[in-house]
């Protein structure tokens, strides 16, 4: 399976994108507010470039938001983990082809409803979510908690 590190490393066959820890997320540009910071912009230009991949690696970005990563249509597996977000945005639905969601070490507090809908979702990894208070009965099958944190199916 071909894989990339970078955006400009992404080619037709690629089909893992590890953006991890990525310095290509800084901002570079001097006239943005974000400078030296993480922006999604690039990523976000990006997106019709990527959009066959089907495995999306941006673990340890700080993000405390998400880009439009339901504008790739075909992911499987997405690993947002590691980040600063806070929430899981109800678009999340449109990725009928996710089959593993892995958001562990995060500050989220709830999970969607929404996740139910994906009919090919078998693993949510919600581990390290120390907000996280509860889960969803209709997830229940496939989040993955903490033992000991406080979520309850």
């Amino acid at each position: 399976m071909m894989s990339a590190t970078t955006l400009r490393g992404v080619t037709r066959a690629t089909r893992v994108l590890d953006l991890s820890a990525s310095a290509e997320l800084v901002c570079d540009n001097l006239m943005c507010a974000k400078v030296g910071e993480l922006c999604l912009c690039k990523f976000s230009i990006a997106l019709p470039k990527i959009a066959h991949v089907s495995e999306l690696r941006l673990r340890g970005n700080g993000m405390d938001r998400w880009p439009e990563l339901w504008r790739i249509p075909g992911l499987h597996i997405l690993d947002v983990s590691e980040n600063r977000l806070q929430s899981i945005p109800r678009e999340i639905a449109q990725l009928s082809h996710l089959k593993e969601l892995r958001i562990s070490h995060n500050d989220l507090e709830s999970l969607p409803e929404e996740l139910a809908q994906l009919p090919s979702l078998r693993l949510v990894d919600a581990r390290n979510n120390s907000r996280l208070r509860a889960v969803p009965q209709s997830l229940a099958a496939i989040v993955r908690t903490d033992e000991g944190d406080s979520a309850r199916r």
